[in-house]
């Protein structure tokens, strides 16, 4: 977990595109291969262990107030990983095409104005600009 948490820290503080592409396309191996499976094992071992014991799976508000936490996290989990997939394909995509897109994984320097930046590319409009009349 402190790992996970490492590489975001790193995705969102580094200029380094290469570090940020890696930390991305890690992050987000790491959350559908460790993350998940163990957020759905907790659940099922959970749900499992209240029917098989005296405790019972409606029997103490404080089960049905685990189980609600525990059922809401593995949502928002399976949910960020969503996002974590939208960064993953950002990252892997070719350097050239995310440059003509408009799209940077890597911010630029703050002393580096945007417009100078190898990174900058203005994104292409999509709507006229003329006003009518």
């Amino acid at each position: 977990m402190l790992i996970y948490l490492a590489l975001g820290i790193a995705a969102v503080t580094s200029t380094d595109t290469a570090l940020v592409r890696a930390a991305y396309l890690a992050m987000d191996w790491a959350a559908w291969v460790v993350l998940v499976p163990l957020a759905v094992a907790s659940l099922v071992t959970g749900v499992v262990q209240s029917l098989v014991t005296r405790w019972g799976l409606m029997r103490h508000y404080w089960v049905i107030f685990k189980l609600a936490i525990t059922v809401v996290a593995t949502t928002v989990l399976v949910a960020y990983t969503g996002t974590l997939d939208q960064f993953a394909s950002i990252a892997t995509e070719d350097r050239s095409r995310a440059s003509t897109c408009g799209c940077c994984v890597a911010r630029p320097s703050s002393s580096t104005p945007p417009e100078r930046s190898s990174c900058y590319s203005p994104p292409p409009c999509s709507r006229s600009t003329s006003r009518p009349g």
